[in-house]
């Protein structure tokens, strides 16, 4: 058996019957080896085993007859523990019965779980939750509802919640944003790894004066993905050595996403930044709406890409919503999915599970849309 230091030997004995029962591979009424031979299956002592085994039977999964052996219990196959009742956490408005097709459908990280889930016959329940507006008593929902998980999608008006649940340990799973506390159990894309090679395919076509362009960093506690990439950005050029002007750098921030216009504030931001003799040759953005508003700001410029501007984004995107094509990473949505509900499970599934931030490495996609430096250009790099 491959073993992790993470976890204890006897739990992934436990974790590893669990999943044969799932897969039928051990059926309702069969019995296990002998101690010695199971052991030796293995690769650990019968102390060990024992361990093990002892936690399946208190979790209903095995029963032990005296003269007979060890057996897989009747019901096995349907225990709680296996399928576990789950309730996303959303301020989605989902009182359209339209929106939860659209979640299904749409491919997002969200829809992707909901369908892992749906394959695997849990129970998923949706909680509207908007902060000072409440639907329901967070104690009863905890205690009373017989929610085995959580998985939450917004975080930044849900630390309330989030709060409790971390302090009455109850398995929950945070979808591309971190909240930097102990306890916090996450999956996001690996948009440090992506900005590193975002800015290292950039150095290796001449560039050394790159711009970043991002969206909204809310609080800092709360790593959400434009977060991650201005800091990785920061990082990285440090690594690289490439100095950096103050009008590269632009984001708004949590007063401008919460009360002006979108659009207005990207205008603003590019134009600041491509405007003037001394821009960058290169940008890169932290998502395709990033790139979309920069695109935007070079027509208005007659700038063209990639010939005299440079453009790759973390979050490049191919969907009916975002037509523009850019070179970059695409978020891996059905993987961050996925992740979300074994991450949620394997907690579910084991007391002794340490809560983490799993990192999901995005998918390189090539567009055209960045080129070696232009000659004009490259005099003003010596």
């Amino acid at each position: 058996m491959e073993k992790s230091k993470s976890i204890p030997i006897f739990m992934q004995i436990v974790a590893q019957i669990k999943e044969q029962i799932k897969s039928e591979k051990l059926t309702s009424g069969m019995f296990l080896p002998n101690e010695i031979e199971f052991a030796k299956e293995f690769g650990v002592t019968r102390s060990t085993l024992r361990k093990s085994l002892d936690v399946l039977e208190r979790e209903g999964f095995i029963e032990r007859r005296r003269s007979k052996g060890t057996m897989i219990a009747p019901k096995a196959r349907f225990n709680k523990h296996l399928h576990a009742d789950l309730a996303i956490v959303t301020r989605l408005d989902l009182t359209n019965p339209q929106n939860y097709i659209d979640l299904i459908n749409n491919g997002s990280e969200l829809g992707t779980t909901i369908v892992a889930a749906i394959k695997r016959g849990l129970l998923i329940r949706f909680v509207p939750w908007c902060g000072d507006v409440s639907f329901f008593d967070l104690d009863e929902i905890l205690f009373r509802k017989g929610i085995d998980g959580f998985i939450f999608t917004a975080p930044l008006y849900l630390t309330d919640f989030i709060d409790r649940v971390r302090e009455e340990k109850i398995p929950f799973v945070l979808q591309e944003t971190h909240y930097n506390k102990r306890g916090v159990n996450s999956v996001v894309s690996d948009d440090y790894a992506a900005i590193r090679e975002c800015v290292r395919k950039l150095y290796e076509l001449g560039h050394r004066k790159i711009g970043f362009y991002g969206g909204p960093l809310k609080v800092a506690e709360l790593c959400a993905s434009s977060r991650r990439c201005y800091n990785a950005f920061f990082k990285v050029c440090k690594e690289f050595g490439l100095v950096l002007q103050d009008n590269w750098i632009h984001t708004f921030g949590e007063d401008d996403w919460e009360n002006r216009h979108r659009d207005a504030i990207q205008k603003i931001s590019c134009n600041s930044m491509l405007g003037t003799s001394a821009r960058p040759t290169a940008v890169v953005t932290a998502t395709i709406r990033n790139a979309i508003a920069v695109t935007n700001a070079c027509r208005e410029l007659s700038l063209k890409i990639p010939d005299e501007l440079s453009l790759i984004s973390v979050g490049c995107d191919d969907s009916e919503f975002y037509t523009t094509k850019c070179t970059g990473f695409m978020k891996d949505y059905k993987k961050v999915g996925e992740a979300t509900l074994a991450s949620l499970m394997q907690w579910i599934g084991n007391p002794l599970y340490r809560p983490k931030c799993k990192k999901i490495m995005s998918t390189f996609v090539d567009h055209g849309t960045i080129a070696p430096v232009s000659i004009e250009n490259y005099k003003n790099i010596q």
